[in-house]
């Protein structure tokens, strides 16, 4: 990721810290990036950052202001809404980036983006998408976009036409959807049950509604 992050037009780095065999290996990519180092021991580095191991590198960024996003007739966006666990909060983002959606909407009660945990899983994917914590009521009652929430009943996704342009809404793993949300959504899509579990992982759920999402169209 800190590789990643050193070709990103998005987020602007502050410093990196890393081992000799780190800055051994990539000094020819960061001595081009204007961009200031530390090199430290291996003992050092693992007492900074949240990683509970971590013997290569790690970087500071600036956190970017992140504009507003503007949902036209011809987008394509996800909706969060009240995505608690900061592992599927960066899955989805991950899935999200694997099928071309770059743009996410977070309900204002989602994890933050920024909480390690969610970088960690995103692995990168964050700087790739557009992504915007906001009041999701105030989005859909402007919007002339299809809207699609996902449910445990519903039209089975596999036969069904997901409208793209359009928004897909994944709800909260235990709770679902908010009730405010309901009026404004146009159709109701679930992913078919064939065993005994109450429910699946939000992440896993967003993954086969992406890929039906972008094969159905």
């Amino acid at each position: 990721m800190v590789l990643m992050l050193l070709n990103s037009s998005t987020y602007e780095i502050e410093f990196i810290v890393g081992t000799k065999l780190f800055f051994s290996e990539y000094e020819c990519k960061i001595k081009d990036c204007n961009v200031d180092f530390f090199c430290v021991p291996e003992s050092v580095l693992a007492t900074l950052g949240t990683l509970k191991t971590n013997d290569s590198v790690l970087a500071v960024c600036k956190i970017p202001l992140h504009k507003d996003i503007l949902l036209y007739s011809n987008t394509s966006a996800l909706v969060l809404d009240n995505i608690r666990d900061p592992g599927n909060m960066g899955t989805i983002i991950r899935i999200a980036d694997w099928f071309g959606i770059d743009k996410i909407l977070c309900s204002l009660t989602s994890v933050d983006l920024y909480n390690p945990k969610v970088i960690q899983a995103s692995m990168g994917s964050f700087m790739n998408i557009n992504i915007f914590f906001t009041t999701i009521l105030e989005y859909l009652k402007d919007i002339q976009l299809p809207v699609i929430g996902t449910f445990n009943k519903g039209e089975d996704i596999s036969t069904t036409h997901i409208p793209n342009p359009g928004i897909v809404i994944i709800g909260n793993e235990s709770n679902g959807i908010s009730k405010e949300l309901l009026p404004y959504i146009s159709k109701c899509v679930s992913i078919k049950k064939y065993g005994n579990a109450e429910s699946l992982n939000a992440a896993i759920a967003a993954g086969i509604v992406c890929y039906r999402w972008k094969n159905c169209n």
